[in-house]
């Protein structure tokens, strides 16, 4: 009996203690997944990745592997960083950093400095931040040096262009703007060597920052929008909130104010949504302040409302000051004085306090700022030294280019030589040629009659295409008011049936693309009568409403075709907007013809469209048009306008049919709308030039040897 216990008692702690080793291996791969959750959705749900990041730890702390338990740490540090926590931030990335020295990881001490070094800066410790972050840099110099794996490689090389980005925001935070954007363009270029978009992304918005700090505006304009392009592809909300508020917020930008309203919506639209509290609420306060006049007073109330619950429920004093200049301001102007005395009075209290720390940290400053300035002293006599030695390189690069120089001038002299008898020969060939011409003398006399005729019927036709073009608003008209657009005009003969129109009435800009009755030269004639029809509606009767002046333009050709003697039914089809940029929205009304808009999948809430294809990021909203054409028509009705709000990105497109019922491909079939919708959708992500090059590319290998069936036209645009 005791015995038969004793084996009962062996088989459990045998079984225990391989279940043991199994759920230690269990424990590092549940680690492992809550990194990655964590990664995915940090900027997105800061509650979620908070589980995530203890849950990690719990996992790591399992495993009792001190690269886990480091990297648990770090994670943590990141979460802490992102709620602005920045002393508990600290101390989870010094804990990382005791593990990884445990664990003896070099690339996790080297990512650990360079982790700590910007919880220094984020409390604004100038000389602790750039000392760690060039332990980061020399950390990771040193992993290059030895490195033989790929993997390590690509590691150390990032971390290297983190810690040089790091070192930039210190300069920038300081006021060395100037040093600060030759940090960010090195880092940028490492960036771009690595493949690392965040990374492209985070350095386009720091040198767009640095342009702007020294009033080059333009430069500034150029790497915003680089940022928010490659913020956009990833889907990087934070980024992309962040970017979107520096640029809309940048004077002297070319944006409208539809624009910019627009880039901050989305801005405080996706802090919100990420639970970013601490810029959400950053920016309520400043866009509160800088457009105090132009607020009214019930929602300066609300927005008090709003920020002093912010404040209170995600700890966050440091936006006490501006709350109470704003408060006091709103209270002055309400004309409750005793209430915008006590405001004013906690407002001059804690103003004295942020005062006097802002002394001390224009003191630190001042302190780091000479040293960087002498270090830099020190590096342009080290590079002045180093110009020198790369000067006497280059004098041997440029003796042996002379070498080639005279090589190359030797080389054409032999071939210009050979083209004298090649030409000489050419000579003898063609007077034996005019020889035999001769001959053909009769035959060519017998044929002038018939060329004649159709030199005729060509003049006449080239001199019906001036007429055409003629009507058709230039390419530089159109990009002045719309300058991210494209225009795809493809005629199936030498004139076209299709026509785009543009006009302008105060605000308002007008674009139609339009499918008359037929191609060639009737086609042609047709789009005369409803160009000329459509630029009375605007001009001389002043119609402005898009449904009205397609009723108008109804009216018109009717009236003008009804001067034949016989009954004439053409007319045409069409899709003509109505933009208010400063508005922020579009009238549409179309013919037969519907109006496309991409837009982004998180700003869909709330869209009016008649039909939806749905893309990963993107979705193709479609407007559908009245059911008769301009012309004759047994039921004719009056055609009615749709108001659609515009959202930041929308991309618009009008087009006629030619494109989707062109026949081609493997089989000879229609390309077809659905074919289009889903080809305008894979390819919204690049320019609007880039789309209409893809689009013409396109239609070309589609139709291959096939006949051109219709005339194409489609535009697209970008607001």
């Amino acid at each position: 009996m005791y015995r038969s216990y004793i084996h009962v008692v062996i088989l459990v702690l045998l079984f225990l203690g391989s279940s043991t080793a199994h759920t230690q291996i269990d424990y590092q791969k549940e680690a492992k997944r809550c990194f990655l959750n964590f990664q995915a959705i940090e900027y997105i749900d800061m509650e979620k990745a908070k589980m995530y990041a203890d849950s990690a730890m719990f996992y790591a702390l399992k495993s009792k592997d001190n690269s886990y338990i480091a990297r648990a740490h770090q994670y943590m540090g990141w979460h802490f960083e992102d709620i602005s926590s920045f002393k508990k931030a600290r101390e989870s990335y010094y804990n990382s950093l005791k593990f990884y020295r445990k664990a003896n990881d070099e690339q996790g001490i080297a990512d650990a400095y360079g982790n700590i070094g910007n919880s220094y800066f984020d409390m604004d410790l100038f000389r602790k931040s750039l000392e760690y972050q060039l332990k980061s840099m020399t950390a990771n110099e040193r992993i290059l040096l030895k490195a033989t794996d790929e993997e390590e490689l690509v590691s150390a090389k990032q971390g290297k262009t983190y810690a040089i980005h790091n070192i930039a925001a210190i300069y920038t935070d300081i006021g060395l703007h100037d040093r600060a954007l030759i940090y960010e363009l090195e880092s940028l270029k490492e960036e771009e060597i690595a493949g690392n978009y965040k990374g492209e992304a985070i350095s386009c918005n720091a040198i767009a920052i640095s342009y702007k700090n020294l009033n080059q505006i333009d430069s500034a304009i150029i790497y915003f929008e680089r940022a928010i392009s490659i913020y956009d592809t990833l889907e990087n909300v934070q980024g992309l909130a962040s970017t979107y508020f520096s640029y809309a917020t940048m004077e002297g930008s070319t944006l409208t104010q539809f624009e910019k309203k627009m880039m901050i919506d989305a801005s405080l639209t996706m802090h919100f949504e990420s639970g970013d509290m601490d810029a959400y609420t950053h920016q309520l306060l400043s866009l509160g302040i800088q457009q105090f006049n132009s607020i009214s007073n019930d929602s300066i109330d609300n927005l008090l409302e709003v920020v002093d619950n912010l404040i209170i429920n995600n700890d966050l004093p440091h936006h006490r000051l501006k709350y109470y200049l704003l408060e006091s301001n709103y209270y002055e102007r309400t004309e409750d004085y005793r209430k915008a005395l006590k405001s004013t009075k906690k407002y001059l209290d804690l103003k004295i306090l942020f005062d006097n720390e802002k002394r001390s940290r224009e003191i630190v400053i001042g302190s780091v700022k000479h040293d960087m300035q002498m270090k830099a002293y020190n590096d342009s006599i080290v590079q002045s030294e180093h110009y020198k030695t790369l000067s006497a390189e280059d004098q041997e690069k440029i003796a042996d280019q002379r070498s080639w120089i005279v090589l190359g001038v030797l080389g054409g002299l032999i071939l210009i030589i050979s083209l004298f008898f090649v030409v000489n020969s050419n000579r003898r060939k063609k007077r034996m040629n005019e020889v035999l011409s001769g001959k053909n003398e009769a035959i060519k006399e017998k044929n002038a009659i018939v060329e004649e005729h159709n030199r005729s019927v060509a003049a006449s036709i080239q001199y019906a295409k001036r007429l055409q073009t003629a009507i058709l608003p230039t390419r530089k008209e159109v990009n002045e008011y719309l300058p991210d657009s494209f225009l795809l005009f493809i005629p199936k003969d030498v004139v076209s049936g299709d026509f785009y129109w543009f006009g302008v009435a105060g605000e308002i800009i007008f674009i139609a693309a339009a499918d008359c009755t037929g191609h060639g030269v009737p086609g042609a004639m047709v789009s005369v009568v409803c160009s000329n029809a459509l630029h009375r509606v605007l001009n001389e009767f002043h119609i402005t409403e898009p449904g009205a002046m397609l009723t108008k333009t109804r009216e018109l050709v009717i009236e003008t075709f009804a001067r034949s003697d016989k009954k004439v039914e053409d007319g045409m089809d069409i899709t003509l907007c109505a933009i208010n940029r400063k508005k922020g929205i579009v009238d549409y009304a179309g013919a037969n013809n519907p109006l496309w808009i991409v837009r982004k999948n998180f700003l869909l809430d709330g869209h009016s469209a008649d039909r939806v294809v749905k893309g990963d990021q993107v979705s193709l909203l479609e407007f559908k048009a009245n059911k008769q054409p301009i012309g004759l028509y047994p039921d004719m009705k009056k055609f009615e306008s749709t108001q659609i709000e515009l959202k930041l990105g929308d991309q618009l497109y009008l087009f006629s049919d030619g494109f989707a019922d062109q026949f081609g491909g493997e089989n000879g079939k229609k390309f077809k709308s659905s074919n289009f919708k889903q080809h305008i959708l894979e390819n919204s992500g690049v320019s609007m030039m880039q789309q209409g090059e893809i689009l013409k590319d396109s239609f070309n290998a589609w139709m291959g040897d096939q006949d051109q069936v219709d005339d194409v036209c489609v535009i697209g645009f970008k607001l």
